[in-house]
């Protein structure tokens, strides 16, 4: 679970939330790898609101059993965890920590990814 807050006059605001749903029953099969990890990342950077100058991580969850030999934006996942959900089905959670400079939503499109 993501928590949105936001500082305005030295107090901390609730935003909004959300959830990180993995399970069979969602249908991905319409959706590739690198189209998910594009979403995934698309999602972690420009949803919320953001401070410049803080780096904030990227994260997400595949069904690509090597995640942790991925690059994305030329930058190795730092952290990746094996999930297996009730029916037995595996899915990768990943972390970079510091992707480097993305700024706006269209550079998502061309970012390298490469290890998949």
């Amino acid at each position: 679970m993501e928590l949105e807050f936001y500082e305005e006059d030295s107090k901390y605001f609730y935003s909004g939330s959300t959830v990180l749903i993995y399970d069979s029953t969602i249908s991905t099969s319409e959706y590739n790898d690198i189209e998910t990890i594009r979403a995934d990342v698309t999602h972690s950077i420009f949803s919320g609101m953001k401070k410049e100058d803080i780096t904030y991580p990227v994260w997400g969850v595949s069904g690509y059993s090597e995640m942790e030999n991925v690059s994305i934006n030329h930058v190795k996942t730092d952290f990746v965890e094996k999930l297996v959900d009730s029916n037995g089905s595996e899915y990768y959670f990943w972390i970079i920590m510091n992707i480097g400079e993305i700024e706006n939503v269209e550079d998502i499109e061309t970012i390298e990814i490469s290890g998949i």
